[in-house]
């Protein structure tokens, strides 16, 4: 018996044979390497896209809701950014000035302590 496996489903008799969730069983024991895109189009077709796409950012109130106490950190994922909504937001808070901005790469601990 063979199974050919597409991007993230089963073909062939089996595309008919298998539910959705079936499918995503076959492509997680075959393909995992693939099981991401199957999790994805299965939460879209019985949940809705609102639960896979991520809230946007707004970043005016997450100031909002900081104090001092708690201040605003950002953990980014590769392509993400967050420099340019926040040098905006000082702008329009007229807190430009103190801003200070220092990436936490390789050897920049001592800028960062001060």
């Amino acid at each position: 018996m063979i199974i050919l496996i597409k991007v993230y489903s089963v073909s062939g008799e089996w595309k008919e044979i298998c539910t959705e969730f079936q499918n995503m069983l076959f492509v997680r024991a075959l393909r995992p390497d693939r099981i991401s895109f199957c999790v994805r189009k299965f939460i879209v077709n019985n949940l809705g896209y609102l639960f896979v796409e991520p809230p946007v950012l707004d970043i005016k109130a997450v100031l909002e809701d900081s104090t001092q106490q708690t201040p605003l950190i950002f953990v980014l994922s590769p392509g993400d950014d967050p420099t340019n909504a926040v040098i905006q937001l000082a702008h329009s808070c007229e807190m430009l000035a103190n801003l200070h901005i220092i990436s936490l790469g390789q050897g920049q601990a001592p800028i960062a302590t001060q």
